[in-house]
């Protein structure tokens, strides 16, 4: 019986170890291998100005964020008087610190 027991331990254990194997290593490459192509916005249409890196939750309402396709899209100061920072990306204001929003395009 304590044969059957150990055996059984042993089999849990290597489970485990390979359930954690792909928790940590694997799982991390997979998210990691979109992560230029996509920022992550408020799902209401009035929070269209939120735009972050990483998934979170919105810092005006507290819902989660989804992700979007950059699909060429460029993020800019919100302030008038910094139109001139454009990024590929969303972050920081590096003249004021705010938040950069996604850019609105000409018609």
């Amino acid at each position: 019986m304590d044969e059957i027991k150990r055996n059984r331990f042993v089999i849990w254990n290597i489970a485990m170890i390979g359930i954690l194997a792909y928790v940590f290593l694997v799982s991390p490459v997979k998210a990691s291998a979109n992560k230029d192509d996509v920022y992550f916005t408020c799902p209401m249409e009035s929070h269209a100005d939120v735009a972050e890196s990483k998934p979170g939750k919105c810092y005006k309402c507290g819902m989660k964020l989804v992700p979007r396709k950059m699909d060429g899209t460029k993020f800019t100061c919100p302030m008038e008087s910094h139109a001139d920072v454009i990024s590929d990306k969303p972050g920081m204001c590096p003249k004021c610190g705010m938040r950069l929003v996604p850019k609105k395009m000409k018609k």
